[in-house]
C-alpha cells in the first residue's frame, strides 16, 4: 500500500503495522532456528541412543559366548571351539571401529552443550568400562 501510493504514507498506523509484522517476522525466524537446533539435538540423541543399544546387545552377545563353560572331550569339541573362538575374535576386531565411532559421536555431542550430555557421557563412560 505504501509503494503504491493507496495510504499516506505519513500515516503512521500503516507504518506501526508493517513494522510490528517485521518484528514478528524476526521473532518467528529465531523460533524457527531454536526449533531446528532442538530438533537436531533430538535426532542426534535418538541417533546415539540406537547404536549404544545395539553396542550393549552385541557386547552381551560376546559376553554370554565367553562366559560358556569349556567341555572339552575330544578333538572335535577342541577344533570347533578354536574356530569359534577365531570367529569371535575377528567380530570383535570388526566392532572395535564401531566402538571408536560411538565414543567420537559421544564426544562430539558433549562437546557441543548437548542438552542430554550427561545421560550421554555416563551411558559412553558404560559401554567403554564392558
Amino acid at each position: 500500500l505504501l509503494q503504491e501510493d493507496r495510504c499516506a504514507k505519513s500515516d503512521e498506523t500503516v507504518m506501526e503495522k508493517v513494522n510490528a509484522i517485521g518484528d514478528k517476522w524476526d521473532e518467528l525466524a529465531i523460533q524457527t532456528e531454536k526449533k531446528l537446533c532442538v530438533l537436531k539435538d533430538v535426532r542426534a540423541l535418538h541417533q546415539f541412543n540406537s547404536v549404544c543399544q545395539d553396542m550393549t546387545m552385541w557386547l552381551h552377545m560376546v559376553e554370554t559366548q565367553l562366559n560358556i563353560e569349556i567341555n572339552l572331550k575330544d578333538m572335535v569339541n577342541l577344533q570347533n571351539l578354536i574356530k569359534k573362538n577365531q570367529m569371535l575374535g575377528h567380530d570383535i576386531l570388526s566392532h572395535e571401529r564401531h566402538a571408536l565411532d560411538i565414543n567420537v559421536m559421544a564426544d562430539d555431542m558433549v562437546a557441543n552443550g548437548h542438552y542430554d550430555a550427561t545421560n550421554i557421557a555416563n551411558k559412553q563412560e558404560q559401554l567403554n568400562a564392558r
